[in-house]
């Protein structure tokens, strides 16, 4: 797993997410065509949006500064170990294809999205706003 992070990157939201999809579509699957690593993007001013678990998550990635996160495919095969294919997919298209009430990641998103509520979505944003203000410090200095 590799972090990339981005302090002085002023990309939009949206702007960061096409990045790392074409460079995703560019590099990230072997000439069989099968995922060497998954990317992902983390943004300091995701938006909350509670009305799906799914759309919880880029709230929940937020982080002080843009950041694309890479994971070798293997290591989440190994991890998934005998649920490949029944519990966890390996192409866009396998995931499309599970049922959702086999998925692992519809459990913890709705795990995320009831721990948001009860916690209170304000109490989250003020500690996510805290860990950027902290970071944004540390960037100045250097």
């Amino acid at each position: 797993m590799a972090l990339a992070i981005f302090p002085r990157l002023t990309l939009g939201e949206r702007a960061l997410h096409r990045f790392c999809a074409a460079f995703s579509e560019a590099h990230a699957a072997d000439q069989g065509g099968r995922a060497v690593f998954y990317a992902v993007t983390f943004h300091p001013d995701a938006k909350l949006d509670l009305a799906t678990p799914d759309r919880l998550v880029p709230f929940l990635r937020r982080s002080p500064h843009r950041t694309i996160q890479l994971v070798r495919a293997s290591l989440l095969d190994a991890v998934r170990g005998g649920d490949v294919g029944k519990r966890f997919a390996t192409t866009f298209d396998a995931a499309k294809a599970l049922p959702p009430e086999s998925r692992v990641s519809a459990g913890i998103g709705e795990a995320n999205l009831d721990t948001v509520h009860r916690e209170g979505p304000a109490k989250l944003a003020a500690l996510l706003d805290g860990l950027r203000v902290a970071a944004e410090r540390m960037t100045d200095k250097s």
